[in-house]
């Protein structure tokens, strides 16, 4: 019995697009690393490019692109401002802009609630509380 098998390779050419759209504000952390991100698909892959507007040179010795994201290590105040990620392909291109704000981390501070101490940290947009029993001798 002889079995023959066809394979098919249905190839879509397409215009670059985002399948979600990456966020237009990215907040960055001072010291930290921050995550540009843009995610294109497209046949044939569109090749990804980041640019600051207006333009100005990306961060020197501390950006790198990665999997179409841009990373920037150490971020500084003088990061923030408009990125653009250009994605074409020979059937179209896209763009878009994320504006990244640069914070600084905040430093936890206590206060006092009666038999317990109440600390206090500010980081990545959101607060955590912890209370604190002193121990009895």
């Amino acid at each position: 019995m002889i079995i023959m098998t066809n394979l098919i390779v249905v190839v879509v050419l397409g215009p670059p697009r985002f399948p979600i759209t990456p966020p237009g504000e990215v907040i960055g952390f001072l010291k930290k690393e921050t995550i540009l991100q843009c995610g294109v698909v497209g046949y044939p892959t569109p090749e990804i490019k980041w640019n600051r507007s207006p333009p100005s040179p990306l961060p020197q010795g501390r950006s790198i692109v990665r999997n179409s994201s841009l990373y920037i290590n150490n971020t500084e105040d003088g990061d923030k401002g408009i990125y653009i990620c250009t994605a074409p392909n020979k059937h179209g291109m896209i763009i878009h802009g994320t504006y990244l704000k640069v914070q600084s981390v905040g430093k936890p501070y206590h206060t006092f609630c009666g038999q317990r101490i109440m600390l206090t940290f500010t980081n990545m947009n959101a607060v955590s509380r912890i209370s604190v029993f002193p121990l009895e001798a």
